[in-house]
């Protein structure tokens, strides 16, 4: 057995099953799913449908596993043999969920106190509701249906423009302390551009194909996924960035490219201190659509310093690649 194989084993029980480091009494596969009977059986035939993909909740799922695994549950119901039974599927902690892999149980029903035992009063808590509730909550649904749509572009693009615009008034007020009268408009302007119509488009689309990717260990996953976003991503993302904002402030080709010998390998450095460690618990414990906001909260920050480091550039430049911090506070006590 190779060394990722043994990691599976205690990283995630069914991962371990689907790869058959753990023996199970299998059901049913198909090349993206896995039944196989529960060792701790509620009713005779209750059986775990599971997918070959390691995904904590239904929403972690892609959709081609979820379209194949629906068919499989079907296929296992019937082959249980039972006229009546339960199909449950739990998604986080709060909602019983024991295991971080998504599975799909298929409980047979055969007599009221064989297999899933519900009671009205005290499993089903139920409220009345009025029609001004219930449309309350169908605007509420209808709107995140919408965004769902939009997401992966526009609402991915407009969060990383606040972000970047948020990072230089961070920097102007806290770290230049330029004040308000003394702000910059035309600079957070510039951030904001470049994070909503430049950067904005390029993360999106790159998360999106990370997130395609399949490999055969979850740990190999944060590892590859880790490796591609800063070993290829972020060297082009810095230099983009600082040409970028050149390119903004109105200079040249040339004053473009001083700028970022200058500052490339400091910032680039400073990136993977930051980021490494913050993808590979991206990649680890956040759920797919909720991995750029993960990556917008470091962003403030980190934009923040880009800011800084930009507007040293703009005052300074041929700063030292080692004496970047220095500069930071000369400049705020030029502004003071």
């Amino acid at each position: 057995m190779a060394s990722d194989d043994k990691c599976v084993l205690y990283i995630c029980l069914f991962c371990a099953i689907v790869k058959g480091a753990i023996p199970s009494f299998k059901v049913y596969e198909t090349e993206h799913s896995l039944a196989f009977l529960d060792i701790s059986p509620v009713s005779e035939g209750h059986t775990q449908v599971i997918p070959k993909y390691h995904a904590k909740t239904l929403l972690d799922m892609p959709d081609e596993y979820l379209a194949d695994i629906g068919p499989a549950i079907k296929k296992v119901a019937r082959a249980t043999g039972a006229e009546q039974y339960n199909i449950l599927q739990n998604n986080g902690k709060l909602a019983f969920q024991h295991v971080d892999h998504v599975h799909f149980h298929v409980i047979p029903k055969n007599t009221p106190t064989d297999g899933l035992v519900l009671s009205v009063d005290d499993n089903w808590p139920s409220r009345q509701a009025n029609k001004d509730d219930l449309s309350a909550t169908l605007e509420k649904m209808k709107g995140r249906f919408a965004a769902l749509k939009r997401r992966p572009m526009l609402y991915q693009c407009a969060t990383a423009g606040v972000l970047y615009t948020s990072g230089d008034i961070i920097a102007q007020q806290l770290i230049e302390k330029r004040g308000l009268r003394n702000h910059d408009i035309a600079r957070s302007a510039r951030l904001g551009f470049y994070g909503g119509f430049l950067f904005g488009p390029i993360i999106t689309k790159w998360l999106q194909f990370l997130q395609r990717l399949e490999f055969k260990t979850p740990l190999r996953g944060v590892l590859y996924k880790t490796y591609l976003d800063q070993g290829l991503l972020t060297p082009a993302v810095v230099a983009f960035f600082f040409g970028s904002m050149t390119l903004l402030e109105g200079k040249g080709i040339s004053e473009a490219t001083e700028r970022i010998s200058d500052n490339y390998v400091p910032t680039l450095i400073r990136n993977w201190g930051v980021f490494i460690p913050a993808q590979a618990i991206n990649f680890t414990y956040v759920p797919p659509h909720l991995r750029f906001v993960f990556v917008g909260v470091v962003s403030l920050f980190w934009n923040t310093y880009l800011s800084s480091v930009n507007a040293v550039s703009v005052e300074h430049p041929h700063p030292h690649p080692h004496a970047v911090d220095a500069s930071l506070v000369e400049v705020g006590e030029k502004q003071e």
